[in-house]
């Protein structure tokens, strides 16, 4: 048993042995064989030693929060119960030598476990800081929506033209930035959770909400359940669900009030729903869906006041539906591809009827 320990203690910190288990056994291969048949008596020393260093050999750029965890608990529990079987299966036993001679090399044995206990976890959190730094952005290309997995677990929903940037690894906070429009649904967990956008940050504690900041001058969260804050310079401002809090860019200020959620939410669905929304307001957002650009011809028409509700369908069936409850008549200028291979945006104009 002893002779085990000895051989594990020196080959986790031999750096060619460390080398050849990392490489698969493929580096310094033949040297290693002939260790192995040279030294048969230490054959279970050699063996948790590769268990070890395996223990730290992944993939570090996929790594997440959880595998560090558990290849941390996995190396730690090797640690504690070697120790155990220093002190229990050999402090007992040697009971009757005297006590001087059996605390010295106790203590030393304890010791050196503790150093390498302090050796790699520093290993895993300078590993762990490394993957802090390292940032994803996803973008949700015009006309469609994307799904995004965060590092916790925790998922959002991308809008058309929407962006979210996050790292890979979340540190002792779990901070978001996005663009456009997001749907989260954030799993619960002692970090706090921050998503920063054009407005007033977004503290949550465990939820589900909507952020809207397609118009960065006002930008809009709406709660569906749980628990959220907007961060000001001065101020925490709590909101309920059920609630939409809006904050104003120009004055730094936060309204928040009740509404029907639907609205803000619907285009998870693939529908669109309007109470007392301006016709200015309505385009905003289906320039974004659509990836049209909208020219009102008759500024008078911007605050015609639309409540509507209407499936995902197509531009020329969707801006049907507007001109037959509205007073508006429209034309569509379709994408064009130009003569040196670059494509037009597609527009469409807006006239009073």
């Amino acid at each position: 048993m002893e002779q085990n320990d000895n051989t594990y203690q020196q080959l986790i910190e031999d750096n060619q042995f460390v080398e050849w288990v990392k490489s698969d056994f493929q580096a310094h291969n033949d040297y290693w064989n002939k260790w192995q048949q040279n030294n048969t008596e230490s054959k279970d020393g050699f063996k948790e030693a590769i268990q070890t260093v395996q223990m730290m050999s992944f993939n570090e750029e996929q790594l997440k929060e959880e595998e560090i965890e558990q290849q941390w608990d996995h190396v730690l529990s090797k640690i504690e119960a070697r120790k155990k079987r220093f002190t229990i299966g050999r402090i007992v036993p040697l009971l009757r030598y005297s006590a001087a001679v059996l605390l010295l090399p106790a203590l030393l044995m304890i010791a050196y476990l503790n150093h390498q206990n302090d050796k790699i976890k520093g290993q895993f959190d300078q590993l762990a800081y490394s993957q802090q730094q390292v940032k994803h952005t996803v973008q949700a290309p015009l006309g469609s929506k994307v799904s995004v997995d965060l590092p916790d677990g925790s998922k959002v929903w991308l809008n058309s033209g929407s962006s979210i940037t996050y790292p890979q690894l979340f540190g002792e906070e779990r901070i978001v930035s996005m663009k456009g429009e997001c749907y989260f649904d954030i799993t619960k967990g002692m970090k706090p959770f921050i998503v920063q956008n054009p407005g007033a940050a977004v503290k949550v504690y465990g939820t589900e909400f909507n952020i809207n900041a397609y118009n960065q001058d006002k930008v809009s969260v709406a709660l569906v359940e749980g628990k959220v804050s907007l961060l000001t310079e001065d101020q925490e401002y709590f909101v309920k669900p059920g609630q939409v809090a809006m904050y104003d860019q120009q004055i730094k200020r936060v309204k928040i009030y009740k509404a029907q959620l639907d609205e803000f939410t619907c285009w998870l669905e693939g529908r669109y729903v309007f109470r007392n929304r301006t016709l200015s307001q309505i385009l905003n957002t289906l320039e974004y869906r659509y990836n049209y650009e909208f020219v009102l011809e008759d500024k008078e028409l911007s605050n015609y006041i639309y409540n509507a509700k209407i499936n995902d369908v197509g531009l020329e069936q969707l801006l049907h539906m507007l001109s037959l409850s509205g007073p508006i008549r429209y034309e569509i200028e379709r994408t064009r591809l130009s003569e040196d291979g670059v494509f037009s945006k597609g527009k469409v104009r807006i006239y009073k009827k």
